[in-house]
């Protein structure tokens, strides 16, 4: 068993890797199970440290493992968080260089390991020629998804600042066009893009960190304010899985959400240091669910404001029109309104 929370942690592929250096004195390694990294496996040991060095095999496959467990990461980068990388030579394994070099020689490794910032910055240099307008752009464009994966502002913009020097280029107006030019979202990844501020966001990670602490709350009457046809239908999926399976792991639920974006917030509700008692976890749950239940209701009011001032778009009149028929009961006012959205 690993301390409760240590310094830091070796991530290494294999279950040899991590008996070669236990055996060595090397006793806070953990193991991948392979070189499919995946992001719960790094939410979960981010819950142990802040500090990680990634140490797979020197063969192709590790330095692809490597470069995977960067692209992982990218959501989850806080400044308080290090990961560094250290490279094996090609036909080498953590396992195999410890028992030829030793302790000493594997910790320096880890003294001399490369940041993930500087793993990350040599990578996009090496993928095209940056002497060439053609080959900045190309190097740009890799860049876009990856960049726009951070959460954290405030190393975003430091990425942002640095990709502009690097391919001498405005990179944060390539940035912004490539996320406005996505437009084929499915109805979930809808939701988290309009929510206007961060506060509904905040309020859907309440209810996510509620359920994980408390599964018995997903049988809370309250849900039933979020009406089946709502975008936040998502909700009641979480709901439904927790009031069938109370004693499953989180991480199950985690690996049943399939849209990347949900998932990202029920992984950061994951890891989440806040602990609740169930009281206080019932109370957020409440207080959440009635924010999200009330931002639904705006919306209606919003673009009702919008046609009445004859500012609505085509798309928004679509919305409205969508709100209104799913009502379980369609109001007078609202199918004069109907119609008069339908005329040309």
């Amino acid at each position: 068993m690993i301390e409760k929370r240590p310094e830091c942690l070796f991530l290494v592929e294999g279950y040899m890797d991590v008996i070669g250096l236990h055996q060595h004195g090397i006793k806070n390694a953990i193991a991948s199970s392979g070189t499919a990294f995946t992001p719960e496996q790094l939410r979960k040991i981010l819950s142990y440290t802040n500090k990680i060095y990634v140490v797979f095999d020197g063969d192709e496959a590790g330095q692809k493992a490597s470069w995977r467990a960067v692209e992982n990461a990218l959501p989850l980068l806080r400044e308080d968080i290090k990961i560094n990388f250290i490279f094996l030579k090609p036909g080498d394994d953590p396992d195999s260089f410890i028992k030829e070099k030793g302790k000493e020689a594997f910790l320096k490794l880890a003294d001399e390991s490369t940041s993930f910032s500087d793993y990350f910055l040599k990578t996009l240099k090496k993928h095209d020629d940056l002497s060439t307008i053609e080959g900045r752009s190309l190097v740009a464009q890799f860049a876009v998804p990856l960049i726009d994966k951070i959460a954290n502002p405030t190393l975003k913009e430091a990425y942002i600042s640095e990709i502009s020097h690097i391919c001498d280029l405005d990179f944060r107006k390539l940035l912004d066009g490539a996320t406005n030019i996505v437009q084929d979202l499915s109805k979930a990844e809808e939701v988290i893009k309009k929510i206007p501020t961060s506060v509904i966001r905040k309020s859907v990670m309440g209810v996510f960190t509620a359920l994980i602490q408390y599964p018995v709350l997903a049988n809370e009457r309250n849900f039933d304010s979020i009406k089946k046809d709502s975008k936040f239908m998502f909700l009641h999926n979480v709901r439904d899985f927790y009031k069938a399976n109370p004693q499953a792991a989180p991480s199950i639920m985690f690996e049943q959400i399939e849209n990347e974006k949900i998932k990202n917030l029920f992984g950061e509700a994951l890891v989440s240091e806040i602990k609740l008692s169930e009281e206080n976890a019932k109370k957020m749950l409440y207080d959440c669910i009635d924010l999200i239940s009330k931002s639904e209701k705006d919306r209606q009011e919003t673009l009702k404001e919008k046609y009445n001032m004859q500012e609505i778009t085509s798309a928004e009149k679509r919305e409205l029109q969508q709100i209104i028929l799913k009502k379980d009961v369609i109001s007078e006012e609202d199918q004069i309104l109907l119609k008069k959205l339908s005329s040309k």
